[in-house]
């Protein structure tokens, strides 16, 4: 299977209108993330969807989710969709421990170094150019996605 995690989308507002502590660490982090994306400097504009993402990778299950990219050309060479960027916030507890827990993130780059979901990291890249994976998770992993997109490419995507 592709992935095993359990995912959630999240709408600002939704969430703004929620009560408890954790709709409010939802909506602190998508905060978070956007004032992450905000300070780099692009060429081209970015926008920020009004939903973000939530998932739950069940180290009972030892979820994870194999190699891939959050956008890639389809056979007519089109973009698949308008992200842009991908920035995660992981919202593990603190005694996060690499060798015990897993879930790292592992990208293709230059130098293949996983990335250890300790909680309070932020991670950005772009989402047509990093090719990744989520390995196995031995305990609950949990990781707030937004994705950054950028509608005005030479070649949007095409469908509905």
């Amino acid at each position: 299977e592709i992935r095993s995690d359990s995912i959630r989308f999240v709408n600002r507002q939704q969430v703004s209108e929620a009560s408890d502590s954790s709709t409010e660490l939802i909506l602190r982090g998508l905060d978070l993330l956007e004032h992450a994306v905000a300070e780099l400097e692009l060429d081209d504009p970015v926008y920020r969807p009004e939903q973000g993402m939530c998932a739950l990778y069940a180290g009972q299950r030892q979820a994870h989710y194999t190699w891939h990219y959050d956008n890639e050309r389809d056979e007519w060479g089109h973009w698949r969709n308008y992200r842009k960027l991908t920035a995660i916030l992981y919202l593990n507890p603190p005694d996060w421990d690499a060798s015990r827990d897993g879930g790292h993130l592992e990208c293709e780059t230059t130098s293949t170094s996983p990335i250890v979901p300790n909680g309070g990291t932020i991670v950005l890249f772009d989402s047509c150019q990093i090719r990744h994976r989520v390995l196995p998770a031995h305990r609950d992993r949990v990781a707030l996605t937004q994705r950054i997109v950028q509608p005005n490419w030479d070649h949007p995507p095409q469908g509905p």
